[in-house]
């Protein structure tokens, strides 16, 4: 714990130095990010985080019949099937958010709620379609990208989640949902967010002016979108060779990026994120996988990727677990040592 200290201090007195000795980096790096949630993180965000609470709130309690049978396809229970509307097309972080309420308000468990984290936070149609579609000549691309998102999230839960999530065993009451706690609640995820976009940003333009330069053009691309993903799909125009730009924009939009990372820790405050971090790097994989198959036709890759995703879940339900504590003639084995079973036992 001394050293995380020491570490994080020595890591701040460094970016205050670099601050201090390159503002015009710091200023031009703070602009665009202010520039960037203005003309698009707040427009494509914001209404879905206001809507997206409005939702939660109203299905709270409810039995969740209109997506029962995608629920069941994500081993999900009925009453929480509803998530899978904010997780789907709000795009990041609002499924985490929505995820987060329920786990405050008694409805979910907060181990369920953390494996979860796995899938329920996806880039949004809003981002897709509103910032790639100008990244590709051929427009059938940009709904196949959508197409292998859904897929690589639903390849997560099913591997992740098995043998399933239980029905919640408190069954919250149907609040009512009001717009102004819908509001409020949505400003301060909308600042958090912002926040980590302007301050990545930052680190981007830091990195590019010392680091960046010398890497080769498609990496670049690459590693910005794995450090902030708007950055990155704003730059995919850079990557000259449509497949490769495809393959890219699907990994780097299933990873999230460490931005959407932060992102997703503020709005889940308590929250463990390792399953988050686990599930956003076997979505990349799968996101991949799919990708260089449907593309470069490499058409074997589909059918088994798809008889894994649906027969493995089973096999798992098939778990036997060993006891502990074995049976020999009326006789308890631990250890190496025999003893009676009397009775009370």
């Amino acid at each position: 714990m001394e050293n995380r200290r020491w570490f994080a201090a020595a890591a701040a007195s460094l970016g205050m130095l670099a601050l201090i000795l390159d503002s015009r980096t710091a200023f031009s790096g703070g602009a665009q990010g202010v520039a960037l949630c203005i003309k698009t993180v707040i427009p494509a965000l914001f209404p879905f985080l206001f809507l997206s609470g409005i939702f939660t709130a109203a299905f709270r309690g409810s039995n969740g019949f209109l997506l029962g049978f995608l629920g069941k396809l994500f081993l999900l229970p009925p009453s929480l099937s509803f998530l899978l509307v904010p997780a789907f097309l709000g795009g990041y972080p609002i499924g985490a958010q929505c995820l987060s309420q329920l786990c405050r308000s008694g409805l979910l468990e907060k181990k369920q709620a953390e494996r979860m984290l796995c899938f329920c936070s996806n880039v949004g149609p809003a981002f897709i379609f509103g910032i790639l579609s100008l990244k590709f000549d051929r427009k059938w691309l940009v709904w196949t990208v959508w197409l292998i998102q859904i897929l690589s999230a639903w390849t997560a839960a099913r591997f992740f989640l098995a043998p399933g999530i239980q029905e919640p065993a408190v069954s919250a009451e149907k609040s009512e949902a009001h717009p102004r706690a819908g509001i409020e609640s949505a400003i301060g995820a909308m600042l958090k967010i912002c926040g980590w976009v302007i301050l990545f940003r930052v680190m981007i333009e830091f990195l590019d002016k010392w680091a960046f330069y010398a890497v080769p053009q498609t990496w670049r691309v690459a590693l910005i979108g794995f450090i902030e993903l708007s950055n990155g799909c704003c730059s995919l125009n850079l990557i000259p060779q449509e497949g490769l730009r495809f393959v890219i924009c699907n990994v780097i939009l299933a990873f999230g990026g460490l931005c959407v990372a932060y992102q997703t820790g503020s709005v889940c405050p308590g929250m463990k994120l390792g399953c988050y971090y686990a599930g956003k790097v076997f979505q990349a994989a799968i996101a991949l996988l799919l990708s260089l198959g449907i593309y470069y036709r490499f058409w074997l890759v589909l059918p088994l990727w798809l008889l894994a995703t649906l027969l493995l879940p089973k096999c798992l339900q098939k778990r036997v677990e060993i006891p502990r504590e074995v049976m020999y003639n009326g006789y308890k084995k631990n250890g190496g040592m025999s003893y009676a079973v009397s009775q009370k036992d």
